[in-house]
């Protein structure tokens, strides 16, 4: 009975879905970026790990949101460009502060940067919800 309840809200709600998938993509993003930070540190600087890491969480995070988020049957061009550009725009406030945490307030870069996705995290869902997705 618990698990038929937990199966039709996951399938009637979208925030739920969000938050399921958020937090997969959550966990992705907060698992690359230290593990590409500790495994090659000696090879990039922080900022560097920074796109690396950023390829791949964000690549992950939009399969996930276009298909089982919001199971849009829309365009994959155009959704796709969408949410680029919102995480293109993330990523350009991340360079600004990352280094500021990291050189001027001493935070380690990883926990700077599991900062930064939490406040990322709570701006997606409605830039996704009403631009990206707008019309699955």
């Amino acid at each position: 009975m618990l698990n038929n309840n937990l199966i039709n809200f996951y399938n009637k709600s979208r925030i739920a879905r969000f938050g399921f998938f958020g937090a997969i993509n959550t966990v992705i993003g907060f698992i690359t970026y230290p593990a590409i930070y500790f495994f090659f540190s000696n090879n990039f600087s922080y900022i560097e790990v920074l796109y690396i890491s950023f390829i791949i969480s964000t690549h992950f995070a939009f399969l996930t949101t276009k298909y089982y988020v919001f199971k849009s049957p829309g365009s994959i061009h155009k959704e796709y460009i969408k949410f680029m550009i919102f995480h293109l725009l993330i990523l350009g406030v991340n360079l600004i502060f990352l280094p500021i945490f990291v050189e001027i307030f001493l935070i380690h870069p990883s926990i700077s940067q599991i900062i930064f996705s939490v406040i990322l995290m709570l701006l997606s869902y409605f830039w996704h919800l009403k631009i990206t997705f707008k019309d699955s």
